[in-house]
């Protein structure tokens, strides 16, 4: 299954925390915390989603490629983002890292 279809799914079951303003920092230690180290089977990702209501709800995760399954996800309903989160997702709606 493709990235995008994966974290879909992920974003339908996740729930999400509140936030004034998700910064690059917050979604580097997450994935700091998770010890994610960049394989040809694990990748990180984030995905955006902006809402009607004018927040942005953000899902990061670790996507296992070989196993075709999302491992672990945050959420984060957020009211805005840092401009440094904006240059990265770069209006995309998926965006993996390593």
């Amino acid at each position: 299954m493709d990235p995008l279809t994966l974290a879909l799914i992920a974003f339908a079951v996740a729930s999400f925390i509140a936030i004034a303003m998700l910064t690059l920092d917050t979604l580097k230690d997450w994935f700091r915390q998770k010890n994610i180290q960049a394989t040809k089977s694990e990748v990180g990702f984030i995905y955006q989603r902006k809402m009607i209501e004018g927040n942005v709800k953000v899902l990061q995760g670790i996507l296992n490629k070989a196993a075709d399954t999302v491992t672990s996800t945050q959420g984060y309903d957020a009211k805005k983002l840092e401009d440094k989160v904006e240059k990265t997702l770069a209006g995309r709606e998926i965006v993996l890292t390593s």
